[in-house]
């Protein structure tokens, strides 16, 4: 089953049942957690004084492009979710900015596109209040010829998470694992992609022969699971 998913500022509320795709990528290490019932890699940080934790999760490949743009404009992109829980006293930020995907032979792309819950700040720069928890989505463009599951047999998260005593700099690694087909139901509450974030320097730092139009700045994304 295939449906698109329109995400922009002003509506939030959508719910699909998705087919799987062949593959799904799963944490090599911390592999103890669970986000949307995918595995995730969960840590304790800081280090030697943990006052939070960090979870990280893939859903895999998706195709984006900008809400009310032609589909020629898609881009593949490697869809990463990260849950940061601030158990601490003072404040917490994650700038979406510095996020990074690593793909073995093509450098390094940033986040074109970022979404973050509505209870705090919008990203580029999402805080983590005392007692909060943050849930941040980001979309990596993938290059032309890592554009399908298969073409892609791992990756590197390069996360940043600046706590109250210390930045936190981490690289969680991902393998691709094939499975069979199986369906899940996807949901998204209300306003849940009302804080969202778009690189407006694209084409610029993405991967090399990536192609991304200027309708990119257009509030809202459409998503092709």
């Amino acid at each position: 089953m295939h449906r698109t998913l329109p995400l922009v500022a002003s509506f939030g509320l959508a719910a699909c049942v998705v087919a799987c795709n062949q593959y799904a990528y799963v944490p090599t290490t911390n592999s103890s957690a669970t986000v949307a019932g995918r595995p995730a890699a969960d840590y304790q940080i800081p280090a030697g004084n943990p006052t939070g934790e960090v979870r990280l999760a893939t859903f895999g490949i998706a195709s984006i492009h900008p809400s009310g743009t032609p589909e020629k404009f898609q881009v593949k992109s490697l869809h990463l979710r990260m849950i940061v829980v601030n158990n601490g006293e003072r404040p917490w930020a994650v700038d979406t900015r510095e996020q990074q995907a690593q793909l073995a032979g093509d450098g390094l792309s940033r986040a074109a596109y970022a979404s973050a819950d509505r209870t705090g700040s919008g990203p580029p720069y999402v805080q983590v209040d005392p007692g909060g928890k943050r849930t941040i989505d980001l979309f990596f463009p993938l290059p032309q010829r890592l554009q399908k599951a298969s073409k892609l047999p791992e990756f590197d998260a390069i996360w940043v998470v600046h706590t109250a005593t210390r930045t936190v700099e981490q690289r969680t690694s991902f393998d691709r694992l094939t499975l069979d087909p199986y369906y899940y139901d996807e949901g998204y509450g209300p306003g849940f992609y009302g804080n969202y974030w778009y690189n407006p320097w694209y084409p610029y730092g993405a991967f090399y022969g990536t192609y991304w139009g200027p309708e990119w700045t257009h509030p809202g994304v459409v998503i092709h699971r």
